[in-house]
């Protein structure tokens, strides 16, 4: 099923607390003193495309469910259609955004016909590393974003904030194909089949909750995959996959508009009482009920 997701409207959530002199309409905005909402401690579906520049401290996220300790100096760049969020703490990192409009970062590919393998890149490894060179240039490309807002009013400020995304976008290929992706730690077999389990679980856990599918996928046998993976994450194979369907599960009831039952068939589940009864076991409580609780 192939429905377009109808999100929440987190660009105009997000515009209403932005003054008109850090934004070029509803297309680019500036977010300056970024704070962490309490509300993103459950997980979300984007709906625009935004850059986190993380100056000072520390945070944990989960970017399509993969988890990630940031600390600063570093940049998150996380993209329409991916699942996001934070892992709570005590600290409050000093952070500021950059949010783009769909039409904004689309136009970037349409216009450029930029390769799909640069899109590709940031969309594995979100998370960049700061060191004090790419730190400075990033800290300039901020500050003529920030030029190009204050700008008189024009449409050559997006054309120009294209090419100073397009830049920074090249810069962080060029850093991402120039690293070897060494692995010092010591590999062997279990470690290698739970890393290619998670990446098959991140493409099909919306079309298969069965442990029976991945390790027919990865040519071995059930008992096998679940003692490999249990050996090298501490979880079982089924509560990864429990979490993956469960987390988007929550993602959608939380940010999008659509029904328990287009949910339930966005998840591939045969009957939105199946996906009841599957969310109640893993999360304790009903479809209707989480959903209601996060308007509350």
């Amino acid at each position: 099923m192939n429905e377009k997701i109808p999100y929440l409207e987190w660009r105009n959530r997000t515009r209403i607390e932005v003054p008109e002199i850090h934004r070029i309409g509803e297309d680019l905005l500036l977010i300056e003193d970024y704070k962490i909402k309490e509300e993103y401690s459950e997980p979300f579906k984007l709906d625009i495309t935004t850059a986190i520049i993380y100056e000072e401290g520390s945070v944990d996220m989960r970017i399509n469910m993969r988890e990630y300790h940031i600390t600063a100096p570093a940049m998150v760049v996380m993209m329409t259609n991916q699942t996001f969020q934070y892992i709570p703490t005590d600290s409050q990192p000093k952070v500021k955004a950059i949010v783009l409009s769909n039409k904004v970062f689309e136009g970037l590919f349409n216009d450029t016909h930029l390769p799909a393998v640069l899109y590709r890149s940031f969309y594995d490894n979100p998370v960049l590393e700061l060191n004090e060179d790419n730190r400075y240039v990033l800290n300039l490309f901020y500050d003529m974003m920030h030029g190009l807002v204050k700008a008189p009013t024009g449409e050559y400020r997006i054309e120009a904030a294209k090419h100073l995304i397009l830049t920074v976008f090249y810069g962080y290929m060029v850093k991402e194909n120039n690293s070897n992706h060494i692995d010092d730690e010591p590999r062997n077999r279990a470690t290698d089949l739970s890393d290619a389990f998670l990446e098959l679980l991140r493409s099909d856990f919306r079309i298969s909750r069965d442990v029976g599918h991945y390790a027919d996928q990865l040519f071995v046998t059930p008992k096998y995959l679940s003692r490999c993976i249990k050996e090298v994450t501490g979880r079982t194979a089924t509560e990864w996959i429990d979490s993956y369907v469960v987390n988007e599960s929550k993602a959608l009831l939380a940010s999008t508009r659509l029904t328990i039952q287009q949910v339930s068939d966005q998840l591939g589940f045969l009957s939105t009482a199946l996906f009841g009864k599957y969310f109640k076991r893993v999360e304790g409580i009903t479809p209707s009920a989480y959903r209601k609780s996060r308007k509350g």
